[in-house]
């Protein structure tokens, strides 16, 4: 195969997603986000009771619509059923009724635009029984832009008289058409057409595209006599035929099938795309015929190689394995690492392995590569190994921000009591004033954890540095400041401290219509009121959850703290209706 075409199926291939992983930029590794990989448990305590929202439409607009259809400018009847197609995505119910002239449109209408806005209507209604007025539009189709409209929805909806104009799609001009037709085809799960996609497959002179989605379609039938056609294409010795091969037993097992794919696995050097979707496949059937090979493997430039050795070394479990995982940590691809952590703390669970999955932690501790050392902490503070906690604080000192994050998230889930002193001395590092390294968002992060860390465990040494947090000008970043008011609440928690009430009481009033204080701030501010028992600021706390224009967090948080103080039920907070406006054309109020 030239080069060209080569480059052609490698895109096709990373765009359709089939590679459980993407080649990965070794300096865009993932980095742990405040509410992403690292916990911000202080969300949840306490549980707030939100109501639900809903949004409101006004029933006029199926009447003003429908009439729209029917008028003879075109721009009204895109328009109208556009709008449809949003408003049902949006929750609006009652379009039934124009259903029947969304069906006569979508096939008759002479301006395409219309119709490719009909079947998006009719196809955001799942409106069945336009079916075949779908089908017809999608069989007289000027371009592909209705196909791939009709044909994931007749596929979805298994409309078996779809299925013919698939299986003579295939061996048709367009390619586009081809593909959409084998992915539908492999969707439904047609008998008949394993013959022709299999012809699609082998067809040397079939474009790349198309033989790849023939291909992948036969992989969705589970042992359905593809074994002999992907046989014949994996001994015609080339990479894309062996990818081909591969691709065909995605849904097949058994001893033969085993013996081809490690056949088509073990050109992982020479064919790297073919035997990632080999070692995928494998991994799922019998892992060990990958975890045999993981040596070699792991060692491979291609992620998605190094993806299935590492889901296999995760189901084989073995003491090696485990080793493997260890080592896999520091990978340059965030899905191979992230697989790798995943595994560690699945296997942790086992009684039987934790000592492995421990030994590995710490050899991956002792290794220098910052990605194994951010990974490594985050497995450490997810299965609870305090033995890791000194090296977790030599971790605080890393040059890499990733690294500190995940270390300060593994402390504070550790929770170790002989930690607090000198994670308070780290803290006060991170607190120089703004302008100093205590302004960067990285120290903020790290801040957020200890900040949390010093609650949960009432540490009141660390008060009069959160209370520093306060201050909407201290310049420290909003999630640093909200996990100071929270710990503070906790340290204070049933103590009366007029000055911190104080304090609190102002950042939750503070609404100026300038700059006024974060949501999340005064949220934790009357949080902490609650636990405080200030009956003090019980005026406040019923201005802010009296306020419909407060946001429901502020006003679902000031509820909780009222009923904390005075010990007295309070109704849940009223629904939050939305009234949905702005449509193109809507009826006088």
């Amino acid at each position: 195969m030239n080069k060209v075409n080569w480059l052609v199926v490698l895109s096709l291939i990373l765009w359709s997603g089939a590679a459980a992983a993407q080649p990965a930029d070794p300096e865009a590794a993932l980095t742990p986000q405040v509410g992403g990989l690292i916990g911000l448990p202080m969300l949840n305590d306490p549980q707030i009771d939100l109501p639900p929202g809903e949004t409101a439409f006004d029933p006029r607009l199926i009447t003003l619509w429908g009439e729209a259809l029917e008028r003879p400018e075109y721009d009204l009847r895109r328009d109208a059923a556009a709008a449809i197609a949003r408003a049902v995505r949006g929750g609006m119910t009652g379009w039934e009724q124009t259903v029947p002239r969304l069906a006569e449109l979508v096939a008759a209408d002479p301006e395409i635009s219309v119709r490719y806005a009909v079947a998006d209507a009719l196809i955001a209604l799942d409106a069945r029984s336009a079916a075949d007025a779908l089908l017809e539009a999608d069989r007289d189709a000027v371009d592909a832009a209705m196909v791939l409209r009709v044909d994931p929805a007749l596929a979805a909806w298994n409309y078996q008289p779809a299925r013919a104009m698939w299986r003579e799609r295939l061996s048709g001009a367009s390619v586009t058409r081809a593909v959409s037709a084998a992915q539908s085809l492999g969707a439904v799960g047609d008998p008949d057409a394993i013959t022709p996609l299999a012809q699609s497959a082998a067809d040397p002179s079939a474009p790349p595209a198309v033989r790849l989605a023939a291909a992948r379609a036969l992989g969705r039938y589970a042992d359905a006599g593809v074994l002999p056609a992907a046989t014949e294409l994996a001994q015609r010795g080339n990479g894309f035929d062996a990818l081909l091969a591969a691709s065909m037993l995605g849904a097949s097992s058994g001893p033969q099938v085993v013996e081809l794919l490690a056949g088509i696995a073990d050109l992982h050097a020479q064919e790297p795309a073919a035997a990632a979707a080999a070692l995928q496949r494998l991994a799922k059937i019998t892992p060990d015929e990958v975890s045999q090979r993981a040596g070699r493997l792991a060692a491979s430039p291609d992620p998605n190689i190094r993806l299935a050795t590492a889901e296999a070394l995760v189901s084989t479990g073995s003491a090696a394995a485990i080793d493997e995982l260890g080592e896999l940590l520091d990978d340059p691809s965030v899905a191979v690492r992230s697989a790798a952590r995943l595994g560690l703390i699945r296997w942790d669970s086992d009684p039987q392995r934790r000592v492995d999955v421990r030994r590995a932690l710490a050899e991956a501790f002792n290794r220098a590569g910052w990605r194994g050392l951010e990974q490594a902490a985050l497995v450490a503070g997810a299965i609870d190994d305090e033995s890791t906690a000194d090296r977790l604080i030599d971790l605080l000192k890393h040059n890499r921000p990733e690294v500190r994050l995940a270390a300060a998230d593994a402390l504070r889930r550790l929770a170790v009591a002989d930690t607090l002193p000198v994670l308070l001395s780290h803290a006060r590092t991170l607190s120089q004033p703004a302008g100093a390294s205590g302004s960067t968002r990285e120290n903020g992060q790290e801040a957020t954890q200890l900040f949390m860390l010093f609650g949960d465990q009432q540490y009141r040494p660390a008060a009069d540095l959160m209370q520093g947090y306060i201050p909407k000008d201290s310049g420290y970043l909003v999630e640093a400041r909200a996990a100071a008011v929270y710990a503070l609440g906790k340290i204070h928690e049933g103590q009366a401290d007029a000055a911190l009430a104080g304090q609190l009481k102002s950042r939750l009033s503070d609404i100026s219509p300038m700059e006024p204080e974060s949501d999340m701030v005064r949220r934790f501010a009357a949080v902490s009121l609650g636990r405080m028992g200030q009956r003090g600021s019980l005026a406040a706390l019923r201005r802010f959850h009296q306020m419909q224009d407060q946001s429901d967090m502020v006003r679902g948080a000031c509820r909780w703290a009222l009923m904390q103080i005075t010990g007295e039920p309070l109704p849940a907070l009223e629904p939050t209706v939305v009234n949905q406006r702005g449509w193109f054309l809507e009826p006088i109020r």
